[in-house]
């Protein structure tokens, strides 16, 4: 006669019981109504990627957590919206498509509208070799004064006709982006 088990073997029930507090504490990693300290605590107790991407960390936990050499989480920090402007320019090369959708992007240009001008040149590289680098993207880089960055931006497909007839660089004695660029869009 076989015997029917009516409750799972103890090891069973410690590994579910594990899997479930991981899974709780994954939630509370990512839930933006977990307190601040409570996600600093999280991040050194091996969740620092879920917090590195949770909007609601504090800042000092996402300084904290840039210099992680986990790849993942600095991949969360770059489309992390809470995280600094300078930490933001640090991974853009690293991360060019998070750094992109990061939707605090706009808001740092508004604030700083020198943001780009300001990217490392490995940055502003990363970024026009994007293929979905958005066009007000292109346009702000076609405006650093670098001769090779602003010929990259206007070569881009997506940087848009306007920004190769205003002519890229302000200064009458810079190359304009319009004539570094064999493209006839601008005219």
């Amino acid at each position: 006669m076989t015997q029917r088990l009516t409750h799972s073997p103890p090891t069973a029930r410690l590994a579910l019981k594990r899997v479930r507090l991981t899974s709780d504490l994954e939630a509370e990693a990512a839930d933006i109504r977990t307190p601040p300290e409570r996600l600093a605590e999280l991040a050194k107790r091996g969740f620092a990627w879920i917090v590195a991407g949770n909007p609601a960390a504090p800042l000092a936990t996402l300084e904290m957590l840039s210099d992680s050499a986990d790849r993942t989480v600095r991949r969360a920090l770059a489309n992390n919206p809470a995280t600094s402007a300078t930490t933001l320019r640090a991974l853009a090369a690293q991360f060019p498509e998070q750094f992109l959708q990061n939707p605090a992007l706009e808001l740092l240009i508004l604030e700083n509208p020198n943001f780009f001008k300001e990217l490392p040149d490995s940055a502003s590289v990363a970024l026009v070799e994007c293929e979905a680098c958005p066009d007000w993207v292109l346009a702000q880089v076609a405006l650093v004064e670098d001769e090779t960055l602003q010929r990259m931006a206007c070569d881009h497909p997506n940087t848009p006709p306007a920004t190769l007839r205003a002519g890229g660089a302000g200064d009458p004695g810079e190359p304009s982006a319009r004539s570094l660029t064999g493209d006839k869009r601008w005219t």
